[in-house]
């Protein structure tokens, strides 16, 4: 019978072991789907990326492997499976992605993005909970030009109750990954891949190839006092016998008084012979 995860063979009725219908990339490895996606906005002036679990996304599309959506989930699972190329390597950073603002227009906000080099291969298997077989593989390869999606393989007869098979291409849902609206959660993945695991370690680590990290702000330093206002006094000028004007001035002037008369020790100056005597200096003013 099917060993769960190995694919070694499956036991025909009435015949010798067959060579197994599902077949796997050398150095193929399994990997447990995503349970969350990201939901982006901005809060208090900083990118703000949180994690949203994708069981509770609205779209129930994105619940369960494609076609699969009110089969019972006990009667099939899905195994999952990563082959990368010996050259290239996954590449995860935080840019911008496109999302849908309450107005109904795209705006761009930071997310966690991801590209996988050409080569690689993605796989899924789903299989008969009851049976231990495998009723369907799917798979998608990337190439230069983009991704190319099939199903390798299908087995009607070992289909679980109530799945009929796609109704619809498999690139029609994987290119909406990572699309969505704004502060809520995303479609699951990136790069048209959904059930990749996203590689939260690029919002919280050191920052990396073109993108910085913006960590929750700490304590703020206390702002520093405000320097009191200056006082504005107003002042009235003289500017003839019977004009003046206000003028606002920012500090009242010092005056310096020098007391008349000689300084101490000296002799008073009397050049015009009238010393300590009042002068006239109008008709009505001395």
């Amino acid at each position: 019978m099917r060993v769960p995860l190995a694919l070694t063979a499956v036991l025909v009725s009435g015949a010798a072991p067959a060579a197994d219908p599902v077949s796997l990339p050398a150095g193929a490895v399994a990997y447990a789907p995503a349970r969350v996606t990201q939901s982006i906005s901005v809060l208090n002036d900083r990118d703000h990326i949180e994690a949203v679990a994708i069981a509770a996304l609205e779209d129930t599309r994105w619940h369960q492997p494609g076609g699969l959506g009110g089969v019972d989930r006990s009667l099939y699972r899905s195994e999952t499976y990563r082959t990368l190329p010996a050259q290239g390597r996954v590449r995860t950073w935080v840019g911008d992605i496109g999302v849908k603002n309450s107005f109904g227009f795209v705006q761009q906000n930071r997310g966690i993005r991801r590209a996988y080099p050409v080569g690689t291969r993605f796989d899924e298997v789903l299989v008969n909970a009851k049976t231990g077989k495998a009723f369907e593989q799917r798979t998608r390869e990337k190439a230069a030009d983009g991704w190319l999606s099939t199903v390798a393989f299908a087995d009607e007869e070992e289909r679980p109750a109530g799945y009929t098979g796609l109704k619809v291409s498999c690139s029609s849902c994987h290119n909406e990954a990572g699309t969505g609206k704004y502060a809520a959660g995303l479609v699951p993945g990136g790069d048209t891949v959904l059930s990749d695991p996203l590689d939260w370690s690029v919002w919280a680590s050191a920052p990396g190839e073109g993108w910085t990290t913006q960590p929750e702000p700490g304590p703020q330093p206390a702002p520093a006092p405000k320097a009191a206002p200056t006082p504005v006094q107003y002042v009235m000028v003289r500017d003839g016998l019977f004009r003046s004007h206000w003028v606002a001035v920012t500090a009242r002037p010092t005056v310096t008084v020098t007391p008349a008369g000689p300084a101490p020790g000296t002799a008073p100056s009397c050049s015009n012979g009238s010393c300590g005597v009042p002068q006239r200096r109008g008709l009505f003013r001395r």
